[in-house]
């Protein structure tokens, strides 16, 4: 689904380039909605396809979804991708100080990017989460959960700070610790249930459940 955004922000770009003088054009900014699909809305007004790199996500409003899936630009390399059921609200939309605030379901950041001048936070149950490195995050607010699966990330809650790296999670309702878990292994198996549950199948769907049932050696649940 995400090379489908990639070929309607590829395509805009172009309609743009094409359209528009070089003095007029405005280049893409944090809360800059990349990619929308099923329902999605800003502050109760409904996104569609029209909303790609035009619509923006300013201080204060909330993006919502429903059966749907959102991505905003953070930073240049820097993404946050909406799940299903799911409302993120922006905090800053600043270059320098970007932060957004998970409010409900699942998002999942993607740093290709990252300088020293950018400030990526991630605001969850009042704790505070700075991406300090290049990689992939994932937020799960109903789950209270943040899993690193590459980079580095530090948590801030009260005064005291956990560093959360790559192939570790951290529970919301452990305010101390940092456990490992299966990373890539995990997000596989993901990926594959995913697809099973898309293709209805149920063979498929049950040996996922199996393996993931099945310790493995090395892993750490919290």
């Amino acid at each position: 689904m995400w090379q489908s955004r990639l070929i309607a922000v590829s395509g805009f770009i172009l309609a743009a380039s094409l359209s528009a003088p070089a003095f007029g054009a405005n280049p893409a900014r944090p809360g800059s909605i990349n990619y929308v699909e099923g329902q999605v809305s800003i502050a109760g007004q409904a996104l569609d396809a029209q909303a790609i790199g035009s619509a923006e996500l300013r201080p204060g409003q909330t993006l919502d979804t429903q059966i749907g899936k959102a991505e905003i630009l953070l930073t240049p390399g820097a993404f946050l991708r909406l799940g299903d059921n799911s409302s993120v609200t922006m905090i800053s939309p600043s270059l320098t100080d970007t932060e957004l605030r998970l409010d409900k379901g699942r998002a999942s950041v993607e740093v290709a990017e990252l300088h020293e001048q950018n400030n990526l936070i991630i605001v969850e149950h009042g704790d505070t989460e700075r991406l300090l490195k290049t990689g992939l995050y994932d937020f799960d607010a109903d789950r209270n959960l943040l899993r690193v699966y590459e980079g580095k990330a530090v948590v801030r809650h009260l005064n005291r700070d956990v560093e959360v790296k790559g192939g570790h999670q951290r529970a919301h309702y452990n305010l101390s610790n940092a456990y490992r878990f299966a990373g890539k292994y995990d997000l596989w198996l993901e990926e594959w249930e995913k697809a099973a549950r898309l293709n209805n199948d149920s063979e498929d769907v049950a040996l996922v459940k199996a393996v993931r049932s099945t310790p493995r050696q090395g892993t750490v649940a919290p």
